[in-house]
């Protein structure tokens, strides 16, 4: 049931794409950090643990997904991940986008307690501080308006508008 309201409303869904590039000049915010994991065995955070198993994504590792965490004064307070490969199914329109030789950043979610505060965008900036001559390419459902601020207010552009080819 659940895989037909999903296959449903992909007709109905517009994902805006968004692009950056590195930071020209390394950015940096008072207590804010960045730590990016390959695998689970370098973990020793237990939020993070925990927030890989309630939320079924440990099994992205084995398919070269790289987890980020942004750490406030040392606590996780927001998580996101990173992709780096040729191509890149949105699952939301079931489109696959062509992503040779850039990074995708995708599926990124804040504690409740710091939303709505500006670090969704301040992640998405020290993630750029990353010395890699690739693209960034970020997306978001056109119906998530606090994402889409967020993702502007880290200097990313709007480069399209998608929807699922019928």
């Amino acid at each position: 049931m659940r895989i037909l309201i999903s296959f449903l409303l992909s007709f109905f869904r517009t994902i805006y794409l968004f692009e950056g590039k590195k930071n020209k000049k390394k950015k940096f915010f008072q207590d804010l950090k960045i730590i990016n994991y390959k695998s689970t065995k370098n973990i020793k955070s237990l939020e993070i643990l925990r927030y890989l198993k309630t939320n079924n994504k440990l099994k992205r590792f084995k398919k070269k997904q790289i987890l980020l965490a942004l750490l406030y004064k040392k606590k996780p307070i927001s998580y996101g991940w990173m992709y780096e490969g040729n191509t890149w199914n949105i699952d939301e329109i079931d489109q696959i986008l062509s992503i040779k030789n850039n990074i995708l950043l995708f599926d990124f979610e804040t504690i409740d307690a710091f939303r709505n505060k500006g670090y969704y965008a301040k992640f998405l900036i020290l993630i750029k501080n990353i010395k890699k001559n690739k693209t960034f390419y970020i997306y978001s459902l056109g119906s998530n308006k606090h994402s889409k601020k967020g993702i502007l207010n880290a200097g990313f552009n709007l480069k399209h508008k998608l929807k699922r080819f019928l």
